[in-house]
């Protein structure tokens, strides 16, 4: 975990730039792979923020703090070629569904 997951929009660092994903790895926290069935799953989530949030705060985030906000730190995580754009980083998009269903999937699979 990163500052900016356990402090949502107080804290940005480590940020986007950090290999979260060569931690992951070798060993060092999850990674999303989704699969076919959770990009179809995101195309009926994207239009419900609330179910969303609800995702967020099952896989760990704060749900209290503002939902664009979690977007972004989710992002800054787990999909930092969103911040190639950082008008958009706060945006969510199939991608990020998918991404987040796929880390709630290894989550359980691995007891975490």
């Amino acid at each position: 975990l990163g500052h900016s997951d356990v402090a949502p929009g107080r804290k940005i660092d480590p940020g986007e730039k950090f290999p979260w994903a060569r931690l992951a790895q070798n060993g060092y926290g999850l990674w999303p792979e989704p699969q076919e069935m959770d990009f179809q799953a995101a195309q009926d989530l994207i239009l419900e923020q609330g179910s969303v949030l609800e995702l967020l705060g099952g896989f760990g985030y704060d749900t209290r703090v503002e939902f664009f906000v979690l977007i972004q730190e989710f992002h800054r995580h787990f999909y930092p070629e969103k911040f190639k754009d950082a008008a958009r980083a706060s945006e969510p998009d199939v991608a990020t569904i998918a991404k987040l269903l796929s880390l709630i999937r290894q989550k359980h699979e691995n007891n975490f």
